[in-house]
């Protein structure tokens, strides 16, 4: 049985439980069709539907609506869906802003990361070609010194000398480079 909004809205004002079911019965799909077209996200769609009708339910609205009820129930969606709309664009807009935050970020730690390497590496070429080799067999290839010896056929206390001058001539370089060296060794 169809009643009219009139009849709905007196009813509604009086507090009769089934007239909220004509209500839902007569509205509920149209208005689910609109906040659809609106939002373009079924689900959100239909809980700001429902949110309408739980708040007419709670807060007496029906005692606010003095013209056409299908109106004021669209009106009042419409609403609804722009706050949704609006809250998606702000957060969209804050998300954007935050991945060029860390766009940013990740580039200077990729220039000063460079920068770094090219400093050690120009510092490794002034070494002596001995100083290099035994640096590389002992540091980067883990060689025990008796190992790095026997591969360069030099002594161990030759090593020892070498890697020890190869610290020392580092070191000296280094103390007035000291932001390098940390970028290096933490990176």
């Amino acid at each position: 049985m169809r009643i009219n909004d009139d009849l709905i809205l007196l009813l509604l004002k009086d507090g009769n439980k089934n007239a909220y079911e004509h209500l839902f019965q007569k509205y509920y799909h149209t208005l689910r069709s609109q906040a659809c077209m609106l939002l373009k996200d079924s689900m959100e769609a239909e809980d700001q539907v429902q949110d309408l009708f739980i708040e007419i339910m709670d807060k007496k609205l029906a005692d606010k609506i003095n013209s056409n009820l299908g109106a004021y129930l669209k009106t009042c969606l419409y609403h609804k869906c722009l706050v949704v709309l609006n809250r998606k664009k702000r957060r969209q807009y804050q998300i954007e802003q935050y991945k060029l935050g860390c766009d940013d970020l990740v580039y200077n730690d990729q220039l000063e990361h460079r920068e770094s390497e090219r400093s050690v590496y120009q510092l490794l070429r002034n070494l002596s070609v001995q100083r290099l080799n035994v640096c590389k067999l002992v540091y980067l290839e883990k060689k025990k010194y008796k190992d790095a010896a026997v591969e360069m056929g030099i002594t161990i206390n030759s090593v020892k000398t070498h890697l020890r001058l190869a610290n020392k001539a580092l070191r000296e370089e280094l103390v007035g480079s000291k932001t390098y060296v940390m970028n290096v060794l933490y990176a």
